[in-house]
């Protein structure tokens, strides 16, 4: 169209007048240029929505998110240090509303450290849609626990950094991270979302809600566009087809996951109320599942991870000693693989080091430091947890070698 006109305006006529001329080929100029800029306008915008579309489709494709959530990320929607409650208050409550709509960006870091002090994330009133943070606690033992903790997070933090534990994001912009091991791993996992700030959960979603354990399969997804999935005592870790039944369970494939971190699963011997359900669904679930918990009873191990998935791989202990022989058999082995994306982290470096567990001493009250439940996970509260530590640890690995 703008060549036949060129074509026409350099070959007129002879009988149209110079004068009248020239004013078409100014009116022509006007049009073709308003034309231009009109299009260029709609195919700007097309190519903007393609472009956030594109970034974001991993994380959404389960389930739709609404387009205010999707907030481009810069440095200027930083939270601000009033926005998160200080050590010692609760993120929930009268006393402490300041929240914010902002998505702070990756290299985001706050003045203060980022402790847990939730007590739930996602919908507080249907319990398909939400998930209590467990482990609370409160009380003078508590209190002694944390002033330690928190000492010696002060002082390690001189040598691990300005960012570690004070990271606005812990989980990167877009990307994909999947916890699978125990009850452990699901309270480092929990803590983790913890510290992404409630305010900035889009959703949380149960998988396989109808099992006997409903919270074994969960995903939970960010305003930044990152999700974390937390798979913990699944029938699946004890198959040899583990690989089909957890990607069937959480409706994802592992591949597309920017970072696995596996726990120690349970031993499937003994009477705890965990292998009773295990034993329950061995049982109850198809046969074609081949849940062996006679063979397999260690459940997965991390070459049976590493063999299938090529990404970045940390290797997590339990909070309490049970595991504690896997752990170190599993860790010498990654000792000699020559990645630099492959690591491990002991959950109980740091409270060997403080010569405080901080074990709860239950999972749905709330009671003081326990002295006797060393096998119960760590107690977490209004002042932050020792899962906050490992946590800030495992953002760490994450923001080095995945983002």
């Amino acid at each position: 169209m703008n060549k036949a006109s060129n074509n026409s305006i350099s070959t007129p006529p002879p009988l149209v007048e110079p004068n009248r001329l020239s004013r078409l080929q100014c009116s022509l100029l006007v049009v073709c240029a308003t034309l231009f800029f009109i299009v260029s306008l709609s195919g700007g915008n097309a190519t903007s929505q393609e472009t956030l579309q594109v970034a974001t489709i991993e994380v959404v494709k389960p389930l739709k998110v609404d387009k205010s959530d999707l907030v481009p990320l810069t440095t200027s929607n930083l939270r601000g240090e009033s926005d998160r409650a200080t050590p010692g208050e609760s993120d929930f409550g009268e006393e402490s509303q300041m929240k914010t709509d902002a998505i702070p960006a990756d290299d985001a870091v706050l003045g203060h450290f980022s402790y847990c002090q939730a007590t739930h994330l996602g919908d507080t009133t249907n319990e398909q849609s939400g998930m209590p943070i467990w482990y609370q606690c409160e009380g003078p033992k508590y209190n002694e626990f944390v002033e330690k903790m928190q000492k010696f997070a002060e002082k390690k933090a001189d040598s691990h950094g300005e960012k570690w534990g004070h990271r606005a994001s812990p989980i990167p912009a877009n990307k994909s991270v999947l916890f699978f091991g125990s009850e452990h791993t699901r309270q480092l996992a929990l803590t983790l979302a913890c510290q992404m700030g409630p305010e900035q959960v889009v959703d949380v979603h149960h998988f396989d809600f109808d099992l006997i354990d409903p919270n074994m399969a969960l995903r939970i997804r960010f305003r930044n566009g990152s999700s974390l999935y937390i798979v913990s005592d699944s029938y699946a870790a004890y198959s040899k087809n583990w690989q089909t039944l957890l990607e069937k369970q959480i409706e994802k494939p592992i591949q597309e996951f920017d970072l696995i971190a596996m726990g120690i699963f349970k031993t499937a011997r003994g009477d705890s109320e965990t292998v009773k359900n295990l034993k329950h669904l061995a049982e109850t679930l198809p046969d074609e599942y081949e849940i062996d918990l006679e063979t397999n009873f260690r459940g997965v191990t991390p070459d049976d991870i590493t063999s299938v998935y090529k990404g970045a791989f940390l290797l997590v202990s339990n909070f309490s000693i049970e595991g504690i022989k896997d752990y170190t058999e599993y860790r010498k082995k990654l000792r000699f693989v020559s990645r630099m994306d492959y690591s491990f982290i002991d959950q109980r470096q740091w409270m060997e080091k403080m010569h405080a567990e901080g074990a709860a001493g239950s999972r749905d009250e709330v009671q003081d430091v326990s002295d006797t439940s060393t096998w119960m996970p760590r107690c977490v509260g209004k002042s932050g947890g020792h899962p906050d530590l490992i946590s800030w640890d495992v953002s760490e690995f994450f923001h080095k070698y995945v983002n």
